[in-house]
């Protein structure tokens, strides 16, 4: 049993980093922007789409980990902010402020 243990663990030492779920909520004025805006996570080129629910809330399991682009389009406008995915779950909240009649995306 101790054999098939240690086996186990010098092969997960050998693998790659892999990412995680990133998650988070979208707001308008404290509140939950659409539901169906979809979220785009590019993480290396890698990119993974997940849609906005109707509590505002999104959720995405990323293949790689560092620094990643979260990218939308609302109203006509596409914003993007700079995320991290790491091994574990990581959460990016984000409101949707109008400055000088364009959206802007500031984490919360």
């Amino acid at each position: 049993m101790t054999r098939e243990l240690i086996l186990l663990g010098s092969l997960a030492c050998g693998l790659p980093l892999s990412g995680g779920q990133i998650f988070g909520t979208l707001t308008e004025g404290g509140k939950a922007v659409a539901k169906g805006v979809e979220v785009v996570i590019d993480c290396s080129g890698e990119q993974v789409k997940g849609t906005i629910d109707s509590f505002g809330a999104y959720r995405v399991n990323v293949q790689k980990t560092g620094r990643c682009t979260l990218t939308l389009t609302y109203k006509g406008q596409k914003l993007a902010a700079t995320i991290a995915s790491l091994s574990e779950p990581a959460s990016a909240d984000f409101e949707l402020q109008v400055q000088d009649g364009k959206y802007k995306l500031i984490r919360r």
